[in-house]
């Protein structure tokens, strides 16, 4: 199971019931600075195939906002599609 959130606010209550169960996946984009605050980029051990794919299954990405945002946002959810692989 995935959810792949991508609104304005970071979707915190989301990933934390997330993180205890190893099957699930939880990519989300949400806006830079916005409430709740939490949700950092780079998540913690994004992109690092080192380690087992239990470590890489909660993605955060942060969106810029302004003009590059479009761009951006298309970056950031290709990180997120490439750790769901």
């Amino acid at each position: 199971v995935a959810v792949l959130d991508f609104d304005v606010h970071h979707g915190n209550g989301t990933e934390e019931g997330f993180t205890p169960d190893e099957s699930l996946f939880y990519g989300s984009t949400h806006g830079r600075d916005h409430f709740p605050g939490t949700g950092r980029d780079p998540s913690p051990c994004v992109g690092d195939k080192s380690l087992t794919p239990l470590h890489r299954r909660i993605v955060n990405r942060e969106l810029t906002p302004g003009p590059e945002s479009r761009a951006d946002f298309k970056i950031c959810w290709r990180e997120i599609l490439d750790e769901m692989e």
